[in-house]
């Protein structure tokens, strides 16, 4: 099982995201995807605009791309 995550210049904007952290966004996405969700679930392509819509608590815990530490 693959999945791809799309992150858009402006998602990353709108999260306070810089180059340098998108990948530390990318991990924490799939982090709270997996507290809502089995991987087999995951479709092959996620969007981060369809993640942020569909959960709404997801911008605040998702904007801090580079924080370390548990998710939910």
């Amino acid at each position: 099982m693959q999945s791809w995550i799309q992150v858009t210049d402006q998602v990353c904007a709108q999260l306070g995201a810089t180059e340098a952290s998108r990948h530390a966004l990318v991990e924490r996405t799939v982090r709270f995807l997996l507290l809502h969700q089995a991987p087999a679930d995951f479709p092959s392509l996620v969007d981060l605009e369809d993640v942020l819509a569909a959960y709404p608590e997801s911008a605040a815990i998702l904007g801090d791309a580079a924080a370390e530490g548990p998710i939910g």
